[in-house]
């Protein structure tokens, strides 16, 4: 007899959602919309008819993982009215009609609710965005917190791991550093990386633990985008020992974004790790790790 599931991911076929539904196994299912998934449901955030959706589903939904959005900080920047549409308004009347339903709900936020002058901001901090997407993120964060008893915020910093063409970051830079491109990178964006199958299991542990409330879910370690790749293209010369890599360092102001991007974003994860009882793997063993897996099969 198959397992219901229990968790529905909105969002499922993103980078996370793919993670998340890999960790949940039959317990979990997702929805897509451009991108259809093995076992998912085509949704559409904003349009779709969410009672529906959970109707189909049948009684045994216990959680709802808001993971869908538009993430792109330019994007929300030079669209603001309709990005908010999908990213705060639609988001809140799900998880109100879960609510309704006795279903609990896990909301993705972004250490980008903070303005980036100093790091570490711990789960007490109050919040002061200075972009679009990271007012959005901050509106929604607020509503969960007043509004939704037993609801749980996930704030992650940098998420990344093995995998290319997604936002996976240390993926994307492996191919570079294969391709032989030259790459620049700010010494001045400060972040906490955590890899995204342990973002994954994250999610899933407060949810099995009962938790509820605001967790900070990255990793221990701070470190700017430039370190973070001297790490990686470390740990692949070990493996390629005569690759060329070429990292410029440069600041985050060189880069033309449509409005400034917060510089030291990184977070503070001991609530989360005093929760579940745990460490996560440092920066070093993680590229490393990364590096064995990326360079073990074809590039893709």
């Amino acid at each position: 007899m198959t397992e219901a599931p229990n968790f529905l991911v909105v969002g499922g076929s993103g980078y996370l959602g793919q993670a998340l539904l890999r960790k949940l196994g039959p317990q979990g299912v997702g929805t897509y919309s451009r991108n259809p998934i093995d076992g998912g449901v085509s949704f559409v955030a904003g349009t779709g008819d969410f009672d529906a959706l959970l109707d189909e589903m049948g009684s045994g939904i216990n959680w709802v993982v808001f993971l869908h959005g538009i993430s792109s900080p330019d994007v929300c920047a030079k669209d603001p009215d309709g990005t908010r549409k999908i990213n705060v308004l639609a988001t809140i009347d799900m998880a109100s009609k879960a609510h309704r339903r006795g279903i609990r709900s896990v909301f993705l936020s972004s250490d980008y609710v903070f303005d980036g002058k100093v790091g570490q901001r711990t789960e007490l901090d109050v919040r002061c965005p200075t972009t679009e997407y990271g007012r959005q993120k901050a509106e929604v964060e607020d509503w969960f917190l007043s509004e939704l008893r037993q609801s749980l915020v996930v704030r992650s910093s940098k998420i990344v791991s093995e995998h290319s063409a997604t936002h996976s970051v240390l993926g994307q830079w492996i191919d570079e550093f294969l391709n032989g491109v030259e790459l620049h990178c700010a010494t001045d964006q400060i972040f906490s990386p955590m890899h995204v199958d342990e973002t994954a299991e994250c999610i899933v542990n407060l949810c099995r633990g009962d938790y509820e409330g605001l967790f900070n879910v990255c990793g221990t370690e701070a470190i700017s985008r430039y370190d973070l790749c001297q790490a990686l293209a470390q740990a692949v010369r070990k493996r390629v020992s005569l690759l060329n890599i070429r990292i410029e360092p440069c600041v985050l102001a060189d880069i033309p974004f449509y409005e400034p991007r917060p510089l030291d974003t990184s977070l503070s994860n001991a609530k989360l790790r005093k929760a579940l009882r745990r460490e996560f793997r440092n920066i070093q063993d993680m590229c490393r790790e990364v590096a064995e897996k990326r360079l073990s099969k074809s590039p893709g």
